[in-house]
């Protein structure tokens, strides 16, 4: 139940932290590429959180950054509108000392997508799962989806808390049972 609790709060804090703001350009005049990345909207607003677990009695501080990266391709929706992707860096803190570092993209996910989500959908965020987080694998969630919507596909990402290295990357099912139930319920009404 708390999985799911956290991953509506970071649902419900991308909706409000969504931006569709245009950039505005200070010169007034503009290149060919100035023109093609004015219409590019940001997808998501930074986020910058930081979460202290007790792991195997070691306090562990995991710290999860998403910011927009322009180096990953622009995502079009199926309405045609341009947005920027982002990425999460993600870095693990233990007595005081980093454990390690690693940076998620969407392309971490590529071979878990259909051709439609990876050109329409965006690296929404990721979240640490305390309660099925252990001292040796650490559990997070991912969300791709589209920007505005929030909609898409879950996964679950292990991680092994001794080394950047992905034990494993499931779809995460759980999600597909909250959106079941919101359908009866809506039903039900």
């Amino acid at each position: 139940m708390k999985t799911l609790f956290t991953l509506f709060t970071i649902v419900a804090l991308m909706c409000s932290c969504q931006s569709s703001e245009k950039k505005s350009k200070a010169d007034g005049g503009s290149s060919e590429a100035e023109a093609i990345q004015s219409d590019v909207l940001p997808s998501a607003a930074m986020l910058d959180r930081t979460d202290t677990l007790q792991l195997g009695g070691k306090q562990t501080v995991v710290h999860i950054e998403r910011k927009q990266d322009d180096a990953q391709p622009v995502v079009t929706t199926e309405m045609g509108t341009k947005f920027a992707d982002n990425k999460v860096d993600i870095s693990l803190e233990q007595g005081g000392d980093i454990v390690w570092q690693r940076t998620f993209t969407k392309t971490d996910f590529d071979s878990y997508l259909t051709p439609v989500e990876r050109q329409s959908c965006v690296l929404l965020g990721m979240a640490v799962e305390p309660e099925s987080s252990t001292a040796s694998i650490l559990q997070f969630v991912a969300q791709i989806g589209t920007p505005g919507l929030e909609v898409g596909p879950a996964f679950i990402v292990k991680m092994a808390a001794t080394s950047d290295r992905i034990v494993s990357i499931t779809a995460d099912k759980r999600q597909d049972s909250v959106i079941e139930k919101v359908d009866a319920d809506n039903i039900a009404e």
